[in-house]
């Protein structure tokens, strides 16, 4: 565990972006990776890593923020994140 740990904290944030995409469609979250889960992360990407469409016409949007963080992240950036989605929805 120590070592897959290691690993994804050393992944690019392209690399991460990708990982908790993929993690979460595996977890049933928007069906199937071809059909439902892209990562974004791009310059411009007003801080939206992913997106997650729940149904197949993509009118259900889980927009997605992967940081690596060590400490517990607080409600000012949860809030800042909330914001952000807000304004790219």
């Amino acid at each position: 565990m120590a070592e897959l740990l290691k690993t994804v904290k050393e992944c690019s944030p392209a690399c991460l972006e990708r990982l908790v995409i993929d993690v979460l469609v595996k977890m049933g979250y928007g069906g199937s990776r071809n059909e439902a889960g892209m990562a974004i992360g791009r310059s411009g990407d007003k801080g939206i890593d992913g997106v997650l469409n729940q149904d197949r016409l993509g009118l259900d949007v889980i927009y997605i923020q992967a940081k690596r963080w060590q400490a517990p992240v607080g409600r000012p950036e949860i809030q800042k994140s909330r914001a952000r989605c807000k304004a790219t929805a």
